[in-house]
């Protein structure tokens, strides 16, 4: 799509999908950048608006020297704030997981959150509102939610 100004450079960023629904954000790894959701942003764009982006340093975003988990969920909000989405599902893949968590602090404290879902080192996920939910119950949220016949969506 495009890069978006934000307080910690420009951020490479994804925006696809329709308007209905809540839209799902998906942050990516260590040594990947927001190419690695290409088969889930095309699988959720179908039914809500699906957005990737590339933390600073990462893809073609802006280059930060010293950047943190902080500077990437800083980023996290600012293309948030940037493309008017107040509230969102994210999809944290390792480091995303870290990063997730790290931007629901920072949104909390802005004041709005709805449902976050992460994933880090193959822990549990954890939803904000201090309720535990087994990794099970996202991956047959998945399954279920995946295309037919493409279990390389889930990777």
């Amino acid at each position: 799509m495009a890069a978006i100004a934000t307080n910690r450079g420009l951020i490479d960023v994804t925006d696809v999908g329709g308007e209905t629904g809540t839209p799902i954000i998906f942050l990516h790894g260590v040594g990947s950048d927001k190419s690695v959701w290409t088969p889930q942003l095309d699988h959720f764009s179908r039914q809500r608006r699906a957005v990737a982006l590339s933390y600073p340093g990462y893809g073609d975003s802006t280059f930060v020297p010293g950047a943190t988990r902080e500077d990437y969920a800083a980023a996290v909000v600012g293309v948030m704030d940037a493309i008017a989405i107040d509230r969102a599902h994210i999809c944290g893949l390792s480091l995303g997981g870290v990063v997730a968590l790290r931007r629901a602090v920072h949104h909390k404290i802005m004041g709005s959150c709805h449902r976050h879902h992460f994933t880090a080192g193959g822990r549990k996920l954890t939803r904000v509102h201090s309720q535990t939910i087994s990794h099970k119950t996202i991956m047959g949220w998945l399954l279920t939610n995946a295309p037919p016949r493409e279990p390389w969506a889930l990777i």
